[in-house]
């Protein structure tokens, strides 16, 4: 976990609930399991560029 992965999952909860959209559908638009998003918007994971770009 570093400072980066920790500033974007703050960003990307921010954004999700900005959208007024659960983890779980967060998770269903970009092709991922809601654990994941859940594991990025807390920073306990490195995430790809793909993967950003998914959730982005």
């Amino acid at each position: 976990m570093n400072k980066t992965d920790i500033a974007f999952g703050r960003n990307v909860h921010k954004c999700r609930l900005a959208m007024s959209i659960s983890q779980e559908e967060l998770a269903f638009r970009a092709g991922h399991h809601q654990t994941y998003i859940g594991m990025v918007e807390r920073g306990e994971c490195s995430i790809s560029l793909l993967n950003a770009k998914k959730i982005a």
